[in-house]
Parts: C-alpha cells; structure tokens; sequence
C-alpha cells in the first residue's frame, strides 16, 4: 500500500532523528505513523528501533501487529529476532513447524537458516523457576491466561512447557478458553504424542497433530452452518445461540465427536434450551435425551 503524505513526512522526521541518535524521537515518530495504518515499512523501522531502545516487549507486539509475517524473508527474518531476544523458544517451535509445511524444501531451507541465526534459547535457572511457580499459581486460579501469562509460558523449553500443558489439561473443570488455548497451542507444535485430557470429568486421550483448530472442527463447521441456516430470519437468536454453540463445543473439545453423534439434534435441543432459558433438566430421568443429559453436564460444570 502506498504510504500517504503524513506518514512519508513522519518517516523523513523519523530518519533525521536516528542520525542524531535520537531514538526515542525517532520512535514517536514511526508510532504516529504506524497509527494511521500499519505499513511493512514502518513496522520494520520502529521495531528496529525499540530494539535499539531495548524495548523487547514493545517490540514483539509491534511486529506482531503486522498482518504477513512470511512472505517477506526480510520481515520473518526480523520476527525472528525478536523472539530470540525475548527468549520465545516455544512460538519459534511453532513457526519452524508451520513454515516446513507451507514452503517447499529449497524455499524451508532459506527460512530455517534465518532460525538457526536468532535461536530463541529457552530460560533456565532462576528465571524457570518463577516462570513454573507463576504458571502453577495461575492454574490454581481457574483465571483467564493474559498475553504476559502466555509469554512466559513460550520463554520455556518444550519439555517444561509440555509438563505444564500436560497438567492443566487434566485439571477438572478447567477454564474452557484456556483449555481451548493450550489445545491449540499443541497443534502448532506438530506434536505426535498421545496427550490427555480431561472432559465433563472424564480422562481422554488426543494427537494435535492430528487434531483440528476449534473453529475448523467439522462439527463447529457444520453446526454453524445448520444454526445460521435455521434461524437466518432471527439473527438476534442466531448470535446468542452461536455464542452458547461455541460454549458447548469448546467444553467438549479437543473430544466433541466422541459426545456428540448427530451435530443437527445436538443444535436443535440446544436452540430448545437457550429458548426457555433454564436448564433442560427434569426430576424425571426418563424425560432427558442424551442431549439434554449432555447439556445438562456442560451447564452444570460452567
């Protein structure tokens, strides 16, 4: 995209005050800049320059914010830096597994020496050990995982991150976002061990290699699909009951399949439940279907 008048004349300033070393100047600059629409260009300056100002928090959100990060060996060469320099060895792992199915051998090469120059090394010592005491304390809490919480989650060595993965996924009735996270976390991994998992109570077992994103599951899909298709003349209904479908969905995940059989009864009785807004339950068990008995253990572990 061209770059307007204003952001041409903010990086001319911009330029003038790195001449000067004036790298904070500089800085405020580009962020005006970059204010008016994120550019390539200007990205890849002020993330430069924050390193330069030793801002690596800031920078890896800067470069984060930039919406293709791999077709440019230049770009991804940059984001590799940066997560060297904040020590995120677990989104390197995820970015050298995406990268080796998406680019053939000759092209995967080129990207994979820009890696093996700015290693993102994992933590140890000292700086392990509050990262572990930290994650275990949030665990406990059932809280959402924030951004910081994640990071440092990606500053560990995958041995230590699998453990910790390893143990919030068989918490009983952990946060359905976070679970959700972890999942999806693995799956960019490319990991091809068995992992467990536990849903409404019950030890299963998943791949995430072998495992779809949330969103892409067949029975997000296709239950989506039928919901928009039913109540295409309510769309007030249709985003209630798509939020409460991703509720449903996301406490049975990464497992859905295994509980839910027939994906248009599952949507109709919970388009039911949602209607009456009460819980489905009956005193009198011959009255509940195996839906309903579902949803009713969803809702009640919420």
């Amino acid at each position: 995209m061209t770059l307007s008048k204003t952001q041409v004349e903010f990086m001319r300033l911009a330029a003038d005050a790195v001449v000067t070393q004036n790298f904070d100047v500089a800085r405020d600059y580009l962020v005006e800049a970059n204010k008016i629409s994120v550019e390539p260009q200007i990205s890849r300056q002020l993330v430069e320059i924050e390193l330069e100002l030793q801002e690596k928090d800031q920078a890896y959100l800067t470069i984060k914010e930039m919406p293709d990060l791999f077709s440019d060996i230049n770009v991804f060469e940059l984001y590799q830096k940066v997560l060297a320099i904040n020590h995120l060895h677990i989104e390197q792992q995820q970015i050298v597994a995406q990268v080796s199915r998406i680019y053939d051998a000759n092209e995967f090469a080129l990207y994979q020496d820009k890696v093996d120059a700015n290693l993102a090394e994992p933590v140890t010592g000292e700086k392990r050990g509050e990262i572990f005491e930290a994650s275990l304390a949030l665990f406990s809490t059932g809280r959402l995982f924030t951004q910081t919480a994640i990071r440092q989650l990606h500053q560990l060595s995958q041995t230590d991150y699998l453990q910790l993965a390893r143990l919030y996924l068989t918490l009983p009735n952990m946060n359905v976002q976070n679970k959700t996270f972890l999942v999806e976390d693995l799956i960019r991994l490319r990991l091809e061990e068995t992992v467990k998992v536990t849903v409404l109570d019950q030890p299963f077992d998943f791949v995430p290699a072998t495992t779809d994103f949330f969103f892409k599951t067949n029975l997000y899909v296709t239950g989506q699909r039928w919901l928009e298709q039913k109540l295409e003349k309510d769309p007030i209904l249709l985003e209630q009951i798509l939020g409460e479908f991703s509720y449903c969905l996301g406490a049975l995940y990464p497992v859905e399949e295994r509980f839910i059989p027939d994906v248009a009864e599952f949507c109709a009785t919970l388009v039911e439940f949602v209607a009456r807004g009460q819980f489905l339950a009956t005193d009198d068990p011959a009255g509940q279907t195996n839906v309903t008995e579902l949803l009713n253990q969803i809702y009640h572990a919420r």
